[in-house]
């Protein structure tokens, strides 16, 4: 085993986080590209699709991706992990057989139980579109393992270039059918599913040239059998972490819509996607790229410092705008969604905070499935889902949305500060490094939050406010361009800056 004091690991440690960056940026250019696309057309959509549409296009894509999430019953993390091909390819075999038995289980299900399922919601207009589930539920299993082969063999440009396409057909698909007087929530569900449909294509053409080859003469019914075996730990206690993870997700949008309507699940959605704009930008990326180049640290006894970086990244990206937009959420979505969306704004100022916990753990979260530590995973995620349940049964029984919101976030901060710092301990990162980091952070932040409460107690403009707000945050991250020096080295060692 290397000694981490020794200078060689050093240096390989420092190519591989280049590499890892690189990666990043791969991914992140063809996000970004989709993202800037999604935010450009996202007043006009939600101008022709009122909060109702939005509502019960979450509810399906809830229920959707808690089933999705166990398509493959979680071997396509397993996909990254083996050091063979061969052994990889028969993984890969493996998920789209689950995938093929899950979606074919569900129809039946939402046959028999679609209508009642969709009472259960309070959305009874949900039941119309059920039939789709299936489909949505193949794709989604089918994206997964593709998904997960092209982290593998670290071929990111396909999933960029899938996730550009993916985009225009989504968005141009919303809206060309909200200018042409078709505003239903079934336009935005078939619009993501078309959407979709787009980004697995283009990944699947790629793999059928360059990796169809390899993958069929591998495949082998002994050796997917040997790997069900082997990386069994993730069905039988992944999967139970993953799916609870993912209803703990879903739940704010179910109850929701359940206690109050889906107008309330349509706010909630609308500020979800605004809140996790840096994780769609840039935040997913660093999670793909993160998980074989974490393996490989890990392996070699290198995985500390990898994660300080990853945790320095991640506090620059998420915490300056996130404090922003804690300050100016009601404007800025007034101005750019219109008046309709006001109280989504509302939303997204009460939750801001939580989610930048959120958006730190998620790629960081991945330490665990390195660590093959599958029962800590459970148990989080277990408590979380309690957890998260009990404090929105307990605001919906007040029948107070906002006591129901505050009540999740300070919850939800709680569970996740605490996690955190245990998979930061399973890392073996100095703590000193990340709270200097987090501290610096705030100091960052302090002036332009100072200013902007200035603003909104003497000004009381809300273009002003949002104004001022967007150049605060353009001009810190030119400061962290400038004045960062280990962020400049790597961009300008990429030769990108």
């Amino acid at each position: 085993m290397q000694n981490p004091e020794d200078p060689l690991p050093e240096i390989k440690n420092e190519d591989r986080f280049t590499s890892f960056t690189s990666d990043v940026l791969i991914l992140a250019s063809g996000t970004i590209f989709a993202q800037i696309l999604t935010i450009f057309v996202a007043p006009f959509i939600t101008r022709l699709f009122g909060p109702e549409s939005f509502g019960i296009w979450a509810l399906y894509g809830s229920i959707v991706g808690i089933i999705v999430v166990i398509a493959c019953l979680r071997y396509e993390l397993s996909i990254v992990l083996p050091q063979s091909d061969f052994e990889a390819a028969n993984l890969f075999a493996v998920c789209i057989l689950f995938t093929i038995i899950v979606s074919g289980i569900t129809t039946p299900v939402i046959f028999f139980f679609g209508t009642d399922i969709a009472d259960l919601l309070n959305a009874p207009q949900l039941s119309s579109f059920f039939w789709l589930v299936p489909i949505s539920v193949f794709l989604g299993g089918v994206s997964l393992s593709v998904y997960y082969w092209n982290s593998r063999i670290k071929d990111f440009k396909r999933a960029s270039v899938a996730r550009v396409a993916s985009s225009i057909s989504t968005t141009g698909i919303q809206l060309g059918s909200g200018i042409a007087g078709y505003r239903t929530a079934g336009i935005l569900i078939i619009a993501g599913i078309f959407g979709q449909f787009i980004s697995i294509l283009f990944v699947s053409i790629a793999i059928l040239k360059h990796d169809f080859r390899l993958i069929r003469d591998s495949i082998n019914f002994q050796t997917m059998l040997e790997g069900i075996k082997r990386y069994s730990q993730f069905p039988l206690v992944d999967s139970i972490s993953a799916l609870l993870n993912t209803i703990s997700g879903s739940l704010p949008i179910i109850l929701l819509a359940a206690f109050y309507s889906p107008i309330f699940a349509g706010f909630y959605s609308l500020s979800i996607a605004v809140i996790q704009l840096p994780s769609n930008l840039i935040g997913n990326a660093i999670s793909q790229a993160f998980f074989p180049h974490a393996n490989e640290a890990y392996r070699e006894d290198n995985l500390s410092l990898l994660v300080e970086r990853l945790f320095k990244i991640l506090i620059i990206v998420i915490l300056f705008p996130l404090l922003i937009l804690t300050m100016i959420g009601g404007d800025l979505f007034g101005i750019v969604f219109g008046n309709n969306w006001i109280e989504a704004g509302i939303f997204a100022q009460i939750l801001s905070i939580f989610f930048i916990v959120n958006f730190i753990m998620n790629p960081i979260s991945l330490i665990y499935i390195i660590l093959e530590k599958q029962v800590f995973g459970l148990y989080f995620n277990v408590i979380n889902f309690l957890t998260r349940l009990i404090s929105l049964i307990i605001g919906g029984l007040f029948l107070d949305v906002y006591f129901t919101l505050i009540l999740f976030t300070i919850v939800g901060i709680f569970v996740y500060t605490f996690v955190l710092i245990k998979l930061l301990k399973y890392a073996k990162v100095r703590f000193k490094n990340i709270i200097n980091q987090l501290i610096s952070s705030l100091f960052l932040f302090f002036p332009a939050g100072l200013l902007l409460l200035i603003i909104q107690v003497y000004v009381k403009n809300p273009y002003v406010t949002v104004l001022i707000a967007s150049v605060s945050v353009v001009i810190y991250y030119l400061y962290i361009l400038k004045s960062d020096e280990q962020v400049r080295n790597i961009l300008i060692g990429l030769k990108i800056w």
